[in-house]
This record gives structure tokens, sequence and C-alpha cells, in this order.
């Protein structure tokens, strides 16, 4: 599955919280400005009902109905406004757009019951009589014995929702532009962050490939300066360290191959491991092909495969012979031990070969010569014990024999001082 970028993980999120606080603030806005404008509308209605007020008030002294009719149509066409003349019952006397015989009584408006309590009242609610929403302010004309009527002003509530689409339409084109002004923003900001994560990312990829003689730049951000930070000392640490295991393999290297003895390592499924050049020309196998081979396939040889077998099996040291037949006869001495971690889990075995050739065939050569020179010795010895026997058993007496016997003990006895001469040399020469 491929992965996204950190950019594209964060910039949709913000577009979209983008998108909604701009939706949120511009709805909001056009709330209260709506209220603000509704608000506004009522009170300059309160305002054209008090500038009624004053020539109703005069009309209400002439009595005359017709005129204050009149009177209602030409004022509301004037000033583009339904003006009704409510009496303190509540009947309609006179109204600039309906007939007032036919309106309902008004006592239960909710302007008109505040303008009879004597205050000024404001509403806006749905007219039966006109089929629309409206908007209303009323306002009392007060006479001697209270309010004798209520002076009511009304507009339509599309007049101010056609003020008022303007109004929103300047509004959502602003906060298009505002959302593409914070996209763009946006997008620069998230870049502005990610880049140097991706800076951090390449270091870390080149660190993983190896190469750790890259410097990370670090940057003005606390957290993420202290992460290119942390990368570059991990890469300094872990550069010292290869050098330390570079020295030490170089080391154990030279070590192996400088030896006499044969080494040669496996696992606890009998493969190799390791070996060092020794074994390997004991062997015949080439040292890289020879590694991650299984024992029995590289080296075929009964021997070995059983003590490399019981090294694995055994808890203690184990030693062995084995005897190659590789057109002359060697002979191996074998020493095997497990091989184990700091935790003590056994890494498989390591055998140790020493060619013990050459000193098989000089115990060989030696336990010759040690029967060779036993022969030698044993013969004079004898001869020198069967004449003296003889001399002592009477043939002492006889002069003739005495001196014959004793001449032979003699020449015995110099071949045996020869011998012993010889011996003498050999072990000089040695």
């Amino acid at each position: 599955m491929r992965r996204k970028r950190l950019l594209w993980q964060l910039y949709p999120y913000f577009l979209v919280i983008s998108l909604v606080s701009v939706g949120v603030a511009s709805w909001y806005a056009s709330r209260v400005l709506y209220r603000f404008h509704e608000t506004q509308t009522g009170t300059d209605l309160v305002a054209r009902a008090r500038l009624v007020r004053s020539h109703v008030a005069g009309l209400l002294e002439s009595g005359s109905p017709l005129a204050l009719e009149d009177y209602c149509r030409t004022a509301g066409r004037d000033i583009q406004t339904r003006i009704t003349i409510i009496n303190a019952d509540g009947t309609v006397v006179a109204d600039s757009d309906e007939e007032a015989r036919a309106m309902d009584n008004h006592a239960d408006r909710p302007e008109v019951r505040r303008a009879l309590d004597g205050a000024d009242g404001t509403a806006t609610r749905y007219s039966s009589t006109l089929r629309r929403t409206m908007v209303y302010a009323a306002v009392p004309v007060e006479g001697p014995a209270g309010v004798r009527v209520v002076v009511r002003t009304a507009l339509p509530l599309f007049f101010l929702e056609s003020t008022f689409r303007s109004i929103r339409l300047e509004i959502v084109l602003g906060g298009l532009l505002l959302l593409m002004l914070t996209a763009v923003a946006g997008f620069a900001i998230s870049r502005w962050i990610t880049r140097p994560i991706d800076e951090i990312r390449s270091g870390a990829e080149r660190f993983a490939a190896g190469d750790l003689s890259g410097h990370i730049p670090v940057f003005k951000s606390a957290e993420i300066g202290g992460l290119a930070e942390a990368l570059n000392s991990l890469a300094a640490q872990l550069m010292e360290k290869i050098r330390d295991m570079e020295k030490q393999r170089n080391e154990q290297a030279a070590v192996m191959a400088s030896m006499v003895e044969g080494v040669l390592a496996v696992d606890p499924d009998e493969r190799i491991i390791n070996l060092n050049t020794a074994a390997a020309n004991l062997f015949h196998l080439s040292i890289v092909e020879a590694r991650g081979r299984g024992l029995r396939e590289a080296i075929r040889h009964p021997g070995l495969q059983e003590f490399v077998a019981r090294t694995l099996a055994g808890t203690q040291p184990t030693e062995g012979d084995i005897v190659l037949h590789d057109g002359e006869e060697k002979f191996l001495q074998l020493s095997g031990a497990r091989l184990r971690d700091a935790q003590g889990r056994s890494l498989g075995a390591l055998i140790v070969m020493n060619d013990v050739t050459r000193l098989r065939r000089l115990e060989n050569v030696r336990r010759d010569f040690v029967a060779n020179v036993s022969h030698e010795l044993k013969t004079p010895i004898t001869s020198i014990k069967g004449f003296v026997e003889t001399l002592a058993d009477g043939a002492v007496n006889r002069p003739e024999d005495a001196r014959r016997f004793l001449e032979i003990i003699a020449r015995q006895a110099d071949r045996l001082n020869s011998i012993i001469e010889d011996l003498l040399m050999l072990s000089r020469i040695e």
C-alpha cells in the first residue's frame, strides 16, 4: 500500500477546517447583519410611525374617517410604507393598502398590545391579509383619557431580504476570496512545516543506506531541530561503533588467517558460519562458497560430522582425532566447544583442527627406533650375561676358556658402548 506524504495528509484537513470556519463565520456574520438590519428596519418604522402620528392626531380632531383614510393612502404611497390606524378596541380605522372594514380586529397583535400599553412596539410575522411576512412597528396616539388610537407602520420582509441579498453575496464572495487566500497560505505553511521533515527523512535514508558521513541540517524549531540533532548524534555514534567493529573484525580476520590450526564455526543446524584459510586448505574449500552451506554438503567426512554433532549435543568441550586420506594420510587432532551469546543461548559450535601428522610420524619413527635400539642392546647384554654365567659355572678355572670368554665379553661391551655413544650423539643432534 502506497503511503501518502505528510503534506497531503495535513493539507486536506486544513482545507476542510478552513472551509468550515469560513462557512460558519459567513453564516454567523450573515445572521448578525440580518438581525441588525431587521432591528434597524423596526427602528426606522417606529420613526416613520412617529412622523405619521402628528398628522393623525390632527385628523382625529376633525373627526373625518375619509380624510384619515385618504391621508394613510397618500402618506403610505409617499414613504412606501403600509400605514394602519387602529382604535383602542382593536378595530381598524384606516389602512393604506386594504379596506379597513374588511380587516380583522388587531387587538391581539403583539405590537398593538404593546402600543396600547403606552410603549412603542415592533414585531415580525406573517400577515394573513397580505399573505407575506411583514415587519411591524406601532406607536400610541395619546388623548386626555389615555391611548386613543395606534399608528402602525409595516414593510414587507422581502424588501429587507432583497437589500440583504446583495450584502450576503458580498459576504459569500469575500468568504470565497478569504478561503482561496487561506488555501494558498495553508499550502505554503504546510510545505514549510513538512520540508524539514522531508530533509530529515532523506538524511535518515542516507544513514540507513550506510552513508553516515552526511549531516542533517538543524532547524530552528525545538522539536524538529532536536530530532535532527538526535539523528546526527546517532549517526556519529554508529560511525564510531562501525569503525570499532571493523577494527575488531580485521583483527579477528588477521588472527584467524595467521593461525596454523584450522578453525571451523557452525550454527546449531550444522551450517558453516565461518572458517579460516587453514581449515579451507585442509578440505580444499573456498571460504566464500563454503559459508552458509551445510557441513554434510561441504565436507564429506563422517568422522568430522560425527564429532561436530557430538559437540553440538554436549555441554562440555570435546576432543577427538580424525584421519584424512588425501593422497597421503593426515592426522588431525580436534577440539570442540559450544558457542553461546551473552544470554547463554546456543549459537553453534567452534571446532579447532590441529594437523599432528608430523608428530605422529615422529612418534612412529621414535617407536621403531626404540624397538631397534632395544633389540640391538639386548644382543650384547644377553651375550655378556651368558658368558658371565659360564665363567661362574667353572669356566674361570680353565685359563684358555676364561681368556676367550673375557675377550668375547670385552667385544660385546665395546659394542654396547658404541651403541650408547650413537644414542648420545642422536640426542645431541635432536
